[in-house]
């Protein structure tokens, strides 16, 4: 009898949580989880942010590669053209904030001539697309800039609210032997005549930007050297 005494005081002792208990623990768990889940959620973002101008950065270092040796375009079955991406303004049919194009300049004429769909490359002679990159995650282009050497103000468009600019489109192409880049907009298209890269320039960078929901921002600088950076 007294054994079994025993035994039920130690159970006694050793009983759970109170309500009491319970509740603080709870409430400490619901406080840390709202302030860590969100932070969280925004690291991720940001990381995905920056994996996308990472991505953009190697797209343009492909283009550099492909112009500045030697890549086979199958719709003109020639291997002597320059390559370069390609980067649009507003559009009411297709969301240009959330795309841009590899493309063979196969006419020499320094700037893209399509033809695309929006999301794919259409397969018709004189086609100059060779893909098309699309971005997701709710991340954008927020603006494409191209940087003057006369001191001028950058020549820009941005999509981000207030949407526009005085440039229409930014072509960033890459020319055999060279491994400097050919900054083309309708700006200074317009100045020079064709194949005007090798002996005239008037830019001295590009950069794009892209940016999260949350309004982080990653951009990727593309200077006449060649050279490429992620900021």
């Amino acid at each position: 009898m007294s054994l079994g005494k025993y035994f039920k005081k130690i159970n006694i002792k050793s009983s759970g949580f109170t309500l009491l208990e319970l509740l603080i623990t709870i409430s400490i768990f619901v406080v840390i989880s709202a302030v860590v889940l969100p932070r969280h959620a925004r690291f991720n973002n940001t990381i995905i942010l920056t994996n996308l101008a990472y991505e953009m950065g190697l797209s343009i270092r492909e283009a550099q590669t492909y112009g500045s040796s030697v890549k086979f375009f199958d719709r003109t079955s020639s291997y002597d053209q320059g390559y370069g991406i390609h980067f649009e303004d507003y559009s009411s049919s297709v969301d240009n904030s959330k795309r841009f194009i590899l493309f063979a300049d196969t006419n020499g004429n320094e700037k893209y001539d399509g033809d695309d769909d929006g999301a794919n490359c259409l397969d018709i002679d004189g086609s100059e697309c060779s893909s098309v990159y699309t971005i997701g995650k709710n991340n954008f282009i927020s603006r494409f800039c191209a940087t003057r050497l006369d001191g001028n103000p950058d020549d820009c468009y941005q999509f981000s609210s207030p949407r526009g600019g005085n440039i229409q489109y930014l072509d960033i192409m890459f020319f055999r032997p060279q491994q400097r880049a050919c900054i083309r907009t309708e700006e200074n298209l317009a100045q020079t005549s064709a194949v005007a890269c090798s002996t005239n320039v008037d830019y001295s960078s590009a950069k794009i930007c892209v940016r999260s929901p949350e309004d982080d921002e990653r951009c990727v600088d593309v200077s006449y050297s060649g050279q490429i950076e992620i900021k």
